[in-house]
């Protein structure tokens, strides 16, 4: 019995050293989890105070702002200052009296003249665009005009130096004056087209009438280049 009774009390001695082993590492556990805690915040804290930059005392040379201005409300009632009345010229001076019309200003000759109309330039020979009616071909009942002055076409030296030779074909636009108006080649050499062009420019015809009225014609001719 006294056996029993010893091993069932060292059994609850054992018990309970185990219990409170156990609560002491438990509280120790968690004692030293807040002890952990409260040294990051500290140390997060002073990393924060040091990273944010101190306050910059104001310089002494700041002036505070001037007090805003304010608009009392009988000065935003008060009417208007009068005008000023206009100064009056001394007697005898240049400017002129109240009450005297303005003297009216002289026009000048170039103003008061109207600028002459602009001369139109006379059509000139050769242009492509014949004045009055469309011109008639000659045949089926239009004769042929007659030629009044015959120039020449002046040899090129570079076809004569070439040995070039031959017949341009052109085709002119003879107006009611008997007046060539225009020439273009139906058929040339390209060292006489020239030539040939300023020799038929100053001809000139007889005027082609139509039922008594001169019209503008258009013919064929040709100018034959040979060399002597």
């Amino acid at each position: 019995m006294t056996g029993e009774r010893r091993a069932g009390s060292s059994a609850i001695v054992w018990l309970f050293l185990a219990a409170f082993g156990f609560v002491a590492l438990v509280v120790f556990s968690v004692t030293g989890y807040l002890v952990y805690r409260e040294v990051q915040s500290w140390s997060r804290f002073k990393s924060l105070a040091a990273a944010s930059p101190a306050p910059s005392a104001p310089a002494p040379d700041d002036e505070p702002p001037p007090p805003p201005t304010t608009t009392t409300l009988p000065e935003l009632m008060a009417p208007p200052p009068p005008p000023r009345p206009p100064s009056l010229p001394a007697p005898g001076s240049g400017t002129a009296r109240a009450g005297t019309p303005p003297r009216p200003m002289p026009m000048s000759s170039a103003a008061a003249t109207p600028a002459p109309p602009l001369a139109q330039a006379p059509p000139e020979a050769g242009s492509s665009e014949p004045a009055g009616p469309a011109p008639v071909r000659v045949g089926n009942g239009i004769r042929e005009p007659r030629k009044l002055r015959h120039v020449s076409p002046v040899y090129p030296d570079i076809a004569r130096q070439a040995r070039v030779q031959g017949v341009v074909i052109l085709e002119l636009t003879i107006n009611p004056q008997g007046r060539v108006t225009d020439a273009r080649i139906l058929r040339g050499i390209p060292l006489l087209d020239q030539a040939a062009l300023d020799a038929v420019r100053q001809w000139v015809y007889t005027p082609t009438l139509v039922r008594g009225t001169p019209v503008p014609v258009l013919m064929t001719v040709t100018v034959n280049f040979r060399l002597q």
